[in-house]
């Protein structure tokens, strides 16, 4: 392909991701808008309703092609780069999303990378699934005869879906979660449930070798989560900066006090550096710098979320504005697929952070 040829796919492929970024803005905009999560929230904090993964939702999404965009055109789905994905999450993101969604996204992603025979339902949003992946010291044992044993925490809307699909070292499983023991696990998020699963000799639906193993998986899962906190932190510092332009102290806004506004900008430029960390990211399909991607864009979306809880003063502590879901949101976010500490502490090993560390001790 020549040069010219190349940038008419180069244009042609930036239309297609900038009209699916609208569709997705609008989509989530009118479907799941944010007025509709806060007062969701405040239903199920009065115990008037239950939590739930929001299948309706998925549906909707599998028939807008969502799922199957990342899925190569070899295995049915769009054969579309990973930046999109990036641009549906940062959509959902703007709008706190809740729902099994993210796990539908980033599952079918993998599947479609190994051929399931579970790929189409799933993609269609027929199916609901849940994303699991083991810890680096397993918790998980797969036999010479092909079941597993142990257990796998923090797995979202788990006793609620059809599917699990578990990611060990290698591996990647589809599994039936009716002969799994379930606990449920406590949330801090009012939006979300996660459970604890016990298997005892479970035998898989299927079993596949994951290209790129473990990491593979994290990478997908991480990217989506990465650009997902970043629309949901810009979200969150445009309410913030809306407040404080209308709040008056004094005959003036809060906005125009100087401390506010070093809040404000200082949120602003990490936002700025995190987004673009998961744009460079994602452009590279989650293969480049996503570790480091969403780190960047997990210390942000928490450190934005507490700063606009603080620009809100004594109103942001309390239901009536959404900032406090933010702010829960960020804090859950943190521990899927895997707790934000595992990847830091696999960074400073790499680093020798920790040898110097014992060193200087």
């Amino acid at each position: 392909m020549n040069a010219e040829a190349r940038l008419v796919a180069a244009t042609e492929a930036d239309e297609v991701e900038m009209a699916i970024a609208d569709m997705a803005a609008e989509f989530f905009a009118d479907r799941a808008p944010l007025e509709r999560q806060h007062a969701l929230a405040r239903r199920i904090e009065a115990d008037e309703v239950a939590v739930e993964p929001e299948f309706d939702l998925c549906r909707e999404m599998g028939d807008l092609g969502f799922f199957f965009q990342a899925v190569p055109k070899s295995a049915g789905g769009l054969g579309l780069s990973t930046s999109v994905s990036s641009t549906i999450a940062r959509a959902a993101g703007r709008q706190l999303v809740p729902g099994i969604w993210l796990d539908q996204l980033a599952a079918v992603t993998l599947l479609g990378s190994v051929g399931s025979l579970a790929l189409e339902s799933l993609g269609s949003g027929e199916e609901a699934v849940s994303l699991g992946v083991d810890s680096p010291n397993p918790g998980l044992i797969i036999d010479r005869k092909g079941t597993v044993s142990g257990s796998l925490a923090g797995v979202r809307f788990g006793s609620k879906v059809d599917r699990w699909a578990v990611v060990t070292e290698d591996r990647l499983l589809v599994v039936d979660p009716s002969g799994i023991e379930l606990r449920e696990e406590f949330d801090i998020d009012p939006l979300c449930m996660s459970v604890t699963g016990y298997f005892d000799g479970i035998t898989p639906l299927e079993m596949f070798e994951l290209p790129g193993g473990r990491g593979r998986a994290l990478s997908v899962a991480n990217g989506l989560v990465s650009a997902y906190s970043i629309g949901a932190a810009s979200r969150c510092l445009d309410l913030a900066v809306e407040y404080v332009g209308g709040r008056e102290q004094f005959g003036r806004p809060i906005g125009s006090f100087q401390a506010v506004k070093h809040r404000a900008a200082n949120a602003w430029a990490d936002l700025l550096h995190a987004g673009a960390s998961v744009d460079f990211a994602a452009a590279n399909e989650w293969a480049t710098a996503t570790t480091e991607a969403r780190i960047a864009a997990d210390s942000t979306y928490r450190t934005v979320a507490e700063s606009a809880l603080q620009m809100h003063g004594g109103i942001g502590f309390t239901s009536e504005v959404p900032v406090h879901l933010f702010l829960k949101n960020a804090q859950r976010m943190r521990t899927w697929p895997r707790p934000t500490y595992e990847m830091v502490a696999e960074i400073r090993n790499d680093l020798g952070l920790d040898d110097f560390r014992e060193l200087v001790e």
